[in-house]
């Protein structure tokens, strides 16, 4: 039976190590910012007027229903109209209304308000919580992995014997209990 509890401390610890070396890992991989090298900010502005408004989402319930303003602008010699990304709701906004927007040179038909440029890439602000939830649920695993990784290594413990095998009534009367010498 003892072999059994060890194997299973073993599979258990090593688990445990497993997933909190896993995000650990991925804490570095968000901290560090890796895969978000690919994001370019939106540099090319345009003028662009607000023709209408889509709803990006139907239905009611406690946040209701959301509609995200579509602009018409031109840039490098076409005219597009798509629908305005960063703004929800398009709060302030009403049709005709005209303001300036930016674009990636790689996509002219994804406009974006000015401010979004400036913010950096989506998603930037939730990192430093993402980061700190990957090691507080990272280090869980590791602590418990501690107890079942040494008891696998040194076994269980030994339940101590008293001489003589009587319990106490041995030791007082070999006088070792009193201090004294053994008889």
């Amino acid at each position: 039976m003892s072999g059994l509890k060890r194997a299973a401390a073993w599979a258990g610890g090593l688990m445990c190590v497993a997933l909190g070396g896993l995000l650990m890992v991925l804490a570095v991989v968000i901290a560090t910012g890796s895969g978000l090298d690919a994001w370019t900010a939106p540099d090319r502005p345009a003028e662009a007027v607000v023709t209408d408004f889509v709803r990006v989402r139907s239905g009611g319930g406690p946040i209701g229903g959301q509609s995200a303003p579509r602009v018409t602008y031109e840039t490098g010699g076409h005219r597009y109209t798509s629908r305005l990304r960063g703004t929800p709701k398009g709060r302030g906004l009403r049709v005709g209304d005209t303001l300036r927007i930016v674009h990636r040179a790689d996509e002219p038909g994804r406009p974006y308000p000015t401010h979004y440029a400036e913010k950096g890439p989506p998603g930037g602000g939730d990192r430093t919580l993402a980061v700190g939830l990957c090691v507080f649920f990272g280090a869980v695993p590791l602590v418990f992995a501690w107890p079942l990784i040494v008891f696998a290594w040194r076994g269980p413990k030994p339940r101590p014997t008293t001489s003589g095998g009587h319990g106490r009534q041995g030791m007082r009367a070999s006088g070792e209990a009193a201090g004294g010498p053994p008889p």
